[in-house]
């Protein structure tokens, strides 16, 4: 009988791998048959794909940033033209005092009722002007007035400040306060 050794060399076990000390030098196997190459390649992004997907992310974010701004620019703007119109409509009613004013004043200072008059008029005028102008124009208009006069237009803010304070404080103090009723014994207050 030949020897299991020698009977692998000449025929049917020459395919098989051998083990132990009298086999050949060890061979790696493939790490990974080719066809699981290709499905893990399929399936895990490449470089390319994960930069295409950040450019996407970061275009789509862009989109979005860009649309949220929009809709706050348009938002500012109805805002602002909704006070603009208010502001308009103040000032037509003050001209409309002052000229009341003039008017009660033009028989006692015919002279002093006719330059009230005349600021009623220029109040008016502004009103109107205001209330025909985009508020884009009056921003740049009053960003324009800033940089030609840094000095009178931080003083007149400073100085609306305070009249606008004034008058909200004097607003809430009369309704605030309670009215008086009349009490039986004079000496309690």
């Amino acid at each position: 009988m030949a020897n299991p050794s020698q009977a692998g060399e000449a025929g049917t076990t020459a395919n098989r791998p051998q083990t132990g000390p009298s086999s050949t030098p060890f061979r790696r196997p493939d790490p990974e048959p080719s066809s699981a190459k290709s499905s893990a390649s399929s399936s895990a992004p490449s470089g390319a794909d994960l930069g295409k997907t950040a450019k996407d992310a970061a275009d789509a974010i862009k989109g979005q940033a860009s649309d949220l701004a929009r809709n706050v620019g348009q938002e500012l703007t109805r805002t602002g033209e909704n006070q603009k119109a208010r502001g308009a409509e103040a000032l037509h009613q003050f001209a409309n005092a002052i000229d009341g004013a003039a008017g009660e004043l033009e028989k006692q200072s015919p002279v002093l009722a006719g330059a009230v008059h005349e600021a009623a008029r220029r109040v008016d005028e502004l009103s109107t002007s205001l209330a025909s102008r985009d508020v884009n124009d009056l921003v740049d208009q009053a960003a324009k007035f800033a940089r030609a006069n840094p000095a009178l237009f931080i003083g007149g803010s400073v100085a609306a400040g305070f009249a606008v304070a004034r008058f909200l404080m004097s607003g809430g103090r009369r309704a605030s306060r309670p009215t008086a009723r009349p009490s039986a014994d004079p000496y309690q207050i």
